[in-house]
């Protein structure tokens, strides 16, 4: 398993997704609905947040196998391997965390729409990236 193509291609389907996800948001937020001007809020920070790790992730990845005079090492692909398996399981764990805490301010914020769009937004990002983490983890 080359290691560098992996971290890649996670990085590079984040990025899509994202960009995705800021589009929609923006399209969104247009609404006059309160309620859905918060999910829309949502899209578009998580969106551009994922966006940002996507491309430092990459940028990190490729300047660190540049340092390298063997990058190709098999002992080191291996443990970068299992150090990219291991972050996404534990941003798995997060993801749940997210849509727990998302679930909790919507059911906290009936009298607000927006808060309680937030919370929905929340809940969706974070299940959103709990079926990208557990995917690519699983992969």
């Amino acid at each position: 398993m080359d290691s560098w193509n992996l971290q890649k291609q996670v990085a590079r389907r984040l990025l899509v997704l994202n960009a995705a996800n800021i589009v929609v948001g923006v399209a969104l937020r247009l609404s006059r609905d309160k309620l859905t001007q918060g999910v829309a809020e949502q899209n578009i920070a998580w969106g551009a947040i994922n966006c940002a790790l996507a491309v430092v992730g990459e940028a990190g990845s490729d300047h660190q196998k540049a340092q390298l005079a063997n990058p190709y090492d098999a002992d080191l692909m291996q443990t970068n391997y299992g150090n990219l398996k291991r972050l996404l399981w534990i941003n798995t764990g997060l993801d749940v965390l997210y849509m727990l805490g998302g679930i909790a301010l919507a059911a906290r914020s009936t009298d607000h729409p927006k808060r309680k769009g937030t919370g929905i937004g929340i809940v969706l990002q974070g299940g959103l990236l709990f079926i990208f983490d557990i995917f690519h983890a699983l992969e």
